[in-house]
């Protein structure tokens, strides 16, 4: 007899559930009933139930929070069936992510179905009661020992130590996340402000944030395939799989955005500055030593490989710092960009060149510029505008990039480069499909001049139409009031320039338009659901 739990805070659903089958006839027992999360977790711990059936949407526990709690509590020892009233995708993705057995709409439930689901449930109890312990202590093990393993093979080839080549070759395209894709490795060096306390940590301290150093490496690079290894103390192999890309620039590219990624959280969370190179695209796990060398050497200053002696470890004491633009501004000046945003790509491009003078790095300055034109051609790439070019004029040569006595002419030249993406960018999307030749025009001057004073009875004039006239066909045509379309494109401004870092709250209001910081307090939490504050930190998280 298998025990059901039922967590629900209608009566009349509980209700239900009762009289939907003969639960006993058929091999079932309901050991319980529950009107939120929290009691249900009472009844699980006294119980320990085979089966939960729990409503997603509940007073303070919800069904989502108790599926997440009973799955990484037992781990699929307790099967949960999830039951809602509304057929929401985003509910349905997250309960089965977090081991839920299956989601049943409540209008849909019926008992030849219900009876189905429950054999079926019946069915993997069983099966998982007969596993030998043996088989189950390997499955439970098999993810640290699968990694261990994968970490051993990698890091032996790559610096040429004895390995089974033709075994850990098979291993890492059969077993690890590689697959037959082309390769890239990236080497990393990691340096650690530490201070006169933490000079000499203690040996848990130590192993302890080396292992949450790899693991926020191995977050960042949850958007692509790859492992990532240390190597020795304060360095790490990444290396990258990529399928269906077939462009080397675009590969580059995506190795070249996780890396900045790594770097900015490592500096983030850690108080890390980061190193890195990228080797060339190969194909070859053979060739893996030799690709290694390679991103090594590519690497500002070198990163020594380790010696056959040295232990591999985690940790960081070199004292080097990150170059190029960090991954929130490339994201700023996207939306910047694509927003025709003019002023806010003005003002994240000041950010990137006044770090530049700071620094005086002459690597810094021509990685910086050469992945700000880089940027640009990808934002054109991606509107779809590929009929002609997007700049008309003199590109920079590799030297004038890296010269610190030019970094004046340098920055009005990328500003001049972004001046006239954003003018094409702008052009090319003027016809705005469904809208007529006067809300063009309106939205036109709110993209040119979102950031000075500006009312519709301005527009209106500009346009040559009466402001009554202008409001109703702008509400018609465009859904929303004028004020509100502007109050929109001005939060839109100052979320890049909060993603593009640098600036504060109160720095940035009167910069998209706004001349009230109050007024910009409440019109942006209207729109966005949070202060600007909130949205700065969670902007940092992402």
């Amino acid at each position: 007899m298998l025990n059901v739990l039922l967590v629900d805070d209608e009566p009349l659903a509980l209700s239900h559930m009762r009289r939907l089958i003969d639960w006993n006839r058929h091999g079932f027992r309901i050991c319980g009933e529950a009107r939120n999360g929290k009691e249900a977790i009472e009844l699980i711990e006294r119980q320990t139930p085979h089966i939960v059936v729990a409503d997603i949407h509940m007073a303070g526990m919800s069904g989502v929070e108790l599926n997440r709690y009973v799955y990484e509590r037992y781990r699929g020892k307790i099967k949960t069936v999830m039951v809602s009233s509304f057929d929401d995708y985003d509910f349905v993705r997250e309960t089965m992510r977090n081991g839920a057995s299956d989601y049943v709409l409540k209008h849909r439930i019926e008992a030849d179905g219900w009876l189905e689901l429950l054999a079926r449930l019946k069915e993997e109890i069983r099966q998982t009661e007969d596993k030998s312990e043996g088989l189950d202590f390997v499955e439970r093990n098999w993810p640290a020992v699968h990694a261990e393993l994968e970490q051993t093979y990698l890091r032996n080839i790559a610096l040429g130590l004895e390995v089974d080549r033709a075994s850990a070759e098979e291993y890492l395209r059969r077993l690890s996340p590689l697959g037959s894709g082309r390769l890239v490795v990236a080497a990393l060096r990691l340096s650690e402000a530490s201070s006169p306390v933490d000079r000499f940590p203690d040996e848990e301290r130590k192993i302890q944030r080396a292992r949450a150093t790899l693991d926020l490496i191995r977050q960042c690079m949850t958007e692509e395939r790859g492992i990532a290894v240390p190597v020795e103390e304060g360095r790490y192999l990444l290396l990258f799989s990529f399928d269906e890309e077939r462009s080397e620039y675009a590969i580059h590219q995506r190795v070249r955005v996780c890396l900045r990624r790594v770097a900015d959280l490592l500096k983030l969370y850690m108080n890390m500055q980061v190193v890195y190179g990228i080797g060339p695209v190969g194909t070859g796990l053979d060739q893996l030593a030799a690709y290694y060398r390679s991103a090594l050497e590519a690497a500002p200053d070198g990163v020594r490989p380790a010696s056959k002696a040295e232990i591999p470890g985690g940790g960081g004491t070199a004292t080097a710092a990150a170059t190029g633009i960090s991954l929130r501004q490339e994201k700023a000046l996207i939306g910047a960009a694509e927003q025709a945003g003019s002023i806010a790509v003005d003002a994240i491009l000041d950010d990137i060149f006044s770090t530049l003078r700071d620094s005086g790095n002459r690597q810094s300055m021509a990685q910086s510029v050469t992945e700000l034109i880089e940027l640009a051609d990808k934002i054109w790439k991606k509107s779809g505008l590929h009929g002609d070019a997007y700049y008309e004029g003199e590109w920079l040569s590799r030297a004038e990039r890296s010269d610190p006595n030019r970094l004046d002419a340098v920055e009005e030249w990328t500003k001049s480069l972004y001046a006239q993406l954003i003018a094409k960018l702008e052009s090319g999307h003027q016809s705005f499909g469904r809208f007529s030749i006067h809300v063009q025009q309106a939205i036109q001057l709110i993209r040119a001049h979102y950031a000075s004073p500006i009312s519709l009875e301005q527009t209106a004039d500009r346009i040559g139409i009466s402001d009554t006239y202008l409001g109703r066909i702008f509400k018609r045509e465009t859904g929303t009031y004028f004020t509100d379309y502007l109050n929109r494109f001005r939060i839109e401004a100052a979320k890049q320039l909060i993603d593009g870092g640098g600036h504060k709250a109160k720095q940035i209001y009167e910069r998209v338009g706004f001349t009230s910081y109050t007024y910009f307090f409440k019109v942006f939490k209207v729109i966005t659901g949070m202060t600007p504050q909130e949205y700065a930190r969670s902007s940092l998280h992402q």
